[in-house]
């Protein structure tokens, strides 16, 4: 199983029901700003999203850094006012619109910034990446884009988690076959085990890191 067969499998029917009883209940805890384990979760779960995000803008390090706390901010004064309508937009639509907002904010105040024109842009032409952002011709590239990085985001995660759970050397030899593609005889002499328990571990670690994935889905990126 490859980590794109994995990432791109979807739930069920049931498994959709118990993403969506388990979706509008976290975002109804979202909606106490004190409930901070809730929150924690939120933002360990999207902070690296928004930051790829960011980057693929063109943004440096430091704004990047700004549009993470930016759009976090947005989503916890709004989430008390929020109505989830899955029909009408998903709950990550929603947050990846408010990340677009605050990544074309930024590159607005960067269009103006006559330090930043000095220094070259950066490798970023604001007026151009602005443009392609706010362009309804490029919303289903965003769109795209999004759910691209939300796989590969979600992935990264779940791997870390299974990383925490299992036996390292169990997880050395997912990572060498799964994430980097190595084959299972190679990944035998190189840790000196035997072919079958390389082929064993794999497949009990892909079944548990579709669980994880599954588990860490509450929503299938979808277009606002």
């Amino acid at each position: 199983m490859s980590a794109r067969e994995t990432s791109n499998r979807r739930p069920s029917a049931a498994g959709a029901s118990e993403s969506l009883s388990t979706r509008v209940s976290q975002i109804e805890r979202l909606r106490n700003l004190d409930d901070a384990t809730s929150w924690t979760a939120f933002v360990g779960k999207y902070r690296g999203l928004i930051s790829r995000l960011a980057r693929r803008a063109g943004l440096r390090e430091d704004e990047v850094a700004d549009v993470v706390q930016e759009t976090l901010v947005a989503v916890s004064r709004k989430m008390p006012e929020f109505v989830y309508d899955p029909a009408r937009c998903s709950f990550q639509g929603w947050i990846r619109h408010v990340t677009a907002c605050r990544i074309s904010d930024r590159i607005r105040r960067r269009s103006r910034d006559p330090s930043h024109l000095r220094e070259g842009g950066a490798g970023l032409n604001p007026t151009d990446a602005f443009d392609e952002m706010t362009d309804d011709r490029a919303e289903v590239a965003r769109d795209e884009e999004w759910a691209d990085e939300w796989r590969r985001h979600v992935l990264e995660q779940a791997m870390e988690q299974l990383a925490t759970r299992v036996k390292p050397e169990h997880f050395q030899i997912f990572r060498m076959t799964f994430l980097n593609g190595e084959p299972p005889a190679r990944v035998a002499r190189t840790l000196g085990v035997m072919v079958a328990q390389v082929y064993l571990v794999r497949h009990r670690m892909a079944r548990l890191l579709k669980t994880e994935v599954q588990r860490m889905c509450s929503e299938t990126p979808a277009r606002p």
